[in-house]
């Protein structure tokens, strides 16, 4: 099982994710926009490609280009929806179909049953039974289910169905949908695949195809045989855009351990994950929640006061919580640069400059990445200027997934590939220098505005961060051992003026109840019991007999006093009582026999 580096923790030790030692390998990440989510899955991917544990990973924006071993471009790839497995039937994908639109597009029943009616007519029409299992010799595409929705068309359902079209018509113009599968699951299984959505038009497009893939992907996992071994890790930024009840990513949660297959989620919006979700991840990684609600959420299921989760304010810096533990831990990230070779280095700045990027040089004191020009036109290019709806249909509308990506900036404050850049425009900068070493200004480091109105360097605000975290925990153990040592103190003052108000003189109450008893039969039970007893004895005491000791035993060994001596509490006193049981009875049967 691979073992995975997150970072240090604040005396600079290791912090390792180390899957087999969890209840299982799911990895969720959350915080705001910018602080270092999609940069700690680079690194997380760059060390399980290292552990020879392949990767799958869902690019909406064409973030991870430089991270995998091959990019499957789903533009030139062919991939059917509505083609079915051995394992499935044309019923299951019809309502599958059908819900995914539903949920990406926020459509209504309405809308979502003239789908499902759509498609089923589109099997039927190819001859194919809807409750037929295995394969068919052909299948259905997305024209014909565009035009048997034209079909459904009546007076009463003219109105509906223009509207849903307005909605979903790029759908059906998608070359992606109008041929079979071309797309070989089975490869995806070696190395690191990025499977790039970035050149689709809209950010429901992308989501519905991302849907659509990994539900053949979830289908194809089932059909291979159960494994320990780790074979694939998904992993999906922007996950919330795909996380909902019932859907693929959903289904891999929770059944794609046992074929060992495990999911890396990240996301800006953390309310938008159930309690399922949140159960279903063996290790939670939380950086910055600037919304009031998210980091009371977040502070919930990392055991952490809300304040703490607000106040990461450094990119990188975050809280992690295993299964395995109670407490969650602080933790700095481990840059992707820091872990690659010289080697891998070179060959990242090789794809960077292939692909034609131009690396900026950011403002000193800022610390929120920028925004890509291709980012901006891929906002402004959106589905959502249809006009309104039906008024039946709204009324049924649900919030669409996809997120518009509103604050959603390239995360590159800890980029491998802009480090790179840096450093090679600093060395020509060196280069082209011709005062001497002496004379010559010494760069200004990066700075940042702190809380007195000065400036200090990224390293001397970790420093200070550090140095106040082990304050806050040296204070807190302080605390506890202040706190141990009052209830010390008080349980013993309590023993003291318990036994001061007895007047540590024998009192015959203590011989059949114990401190404040109250009275009922149990009681009363015994204390007639024990009298008994030491009436028996002093009889037979009297009549010089020497059984008169098993008497006395039996009193004795009942009486309260005998309970306290031996400091019986909690559950020992059932197995006391349990003792006293079955010595009572040998005991009587002593005296029947002699």
């Amino acid at each position: 099982m691979p073992k995975v580096l997150l970072g240090k923790n604040i005396i600079d030790k290791p912090v390792n994710w180390e899957i087999e030692k969890e209840k299982n390998p799911h990895l969720l990440v959350l915080g705001t926009s910018g602080c270092g989510k999609t940069e700690t899955l680079k690194a997380i991917i760059h060390d399980l490609n290292a552990a020879k544990v392949p990767s799958l990973i869902i690019d909406f924006h064409s973030e991870f280009s430089g991270v995998g071993d091959k990019v499957l471009n789903m533009r030139d790839s062919g991939m059917n929806p509505l083609e079915f497995s051995e394992h499935e039937t044309p019923e299951s994908v019809v309502y599958e179909v059908s819900g995914i639109i539903k949920k990406i597009f926020g459509l209504g029943e309405i809308q979502q049953s003239i789908i499902r009616q759509a498609l089923k007519n589109s099997y039927l029409e190819m001859g194919i039974d809807v409750r037929r299992e295995g394969p068919a010799e052909s299948y259905p595409t997305f024209s014909d289910v565009k035009q048997h929705i034209y079909q459904l068309e009546t007076p009463s359902t003219k109105r509906n169905i223009e509207s849903l079209m307005s909605r979903i018509d790029p759908l059906f113009e998608l070359e992606l949908f109008q041929s079979s599968n071309q797309i070989a699951f089975s490869d995806l299984l070696n190395g690191t695949t990025v499977v790039d959505l970035k050149n689709f038009p809209t950010e429901e497009i992308k989501s519905v195809i991302a849907e659509f893939f990994l539900a053949k992907l979830s289908y194809y996992i089932y059909s291979l045989e159960k494994s320990k071994q780790m074979k694939l890790y998904v992993v999906v930024d922007e996950a919330h855009r795909l996380m909902y009840e019932g859907s693929p990513l959903d289904r891999f949660l929770r059944e794609s351990r046992k074929y060992g297959v495990g999911v890396i989620l990240a996301s800006q919006r953390p309310t938008d994950f159930n309690e399922t979700v949140l159960a279903n991840a063996g290790v939670l990684l939380s950086f910055q929640c600037t919304l009031e609600k998210d980091a009371v959420f977040v502070g919930k299921q990392l055991g952490l006061d809300s304040k703490k989760v607000r106040n990461l304010i450094e990119p990188g810096i975050g809280y992690v919580k295993f299964s395995r533990s109670d407490k969650a831990e602080r933790v700095h990230i481990t840059r992707l640069q820091d872990r690659m070779t010289e080697e891998e280095k070179a060959k990242m700045k090789e794809q960077a400059k292939y692909s034609g990027k131009k690396t900026e040089k950011r403002e000193p004191q800022k610390v929120v990445p920028r925004v890509k020009p291709e980012d901006l036109l891929i906002e402004n290019d959106s589905l959502g200027k249809d006009g309104p709806d039906e008024e039946e249909v709204t009324a049924e509308r649900k919030e669409p997934v996809y997120d518009e990506r509103e604050e959603e900036p390239q995360e590159d404050a800890l980029g491998a590939e802009e480090a790179l850049a840096e450093n090679e425009d600093e060395s020509e900068d060196k280069g082209r220098e011709e005062t001497s070493d002496d004379e010559a200004p010494k760069k200004e480091r990066k700075r940042h505005p702190d809380d007195s109105g000065g400036e200090k360097t990224r390293e001397e605000l970790e420093e200070e961060y550090r140095k106040k975290e082990i304050e806050e925990e040296l204070e807190r153990k302080k605390s506890e051992a202040v706190e141990s040592d009052e209830r010390r103190e008080k349980h013993v003052h309590h023993e003291t003026h318990r036994q001061s108000e007895s007047g540590g003189d024998f009192s015959l109450s203590k011989l059949f109840f114990f401190d404040n008893e109250s009275i009922g039969i149990r009681p009363v039970v015994r204390a007639a019991f024990i009298t008994l007893m030491f009436i028996a004895g002093f009889w037979l005491l009297i009549m010089l007999n020497m059984n008169c000791w098993l008497f006395f035993c039996l009193a004795v060994l009942w009486t309260p006093l005998t309970a306290e001596l031996f400091r019986v509490e909690g559950h020992s006193k059932i197995i006391f009582d349990i003792f006293r049981l079955i010595f009572t009875l040998v005991l009587v049967y002593l005296f029947v026999v002699f």
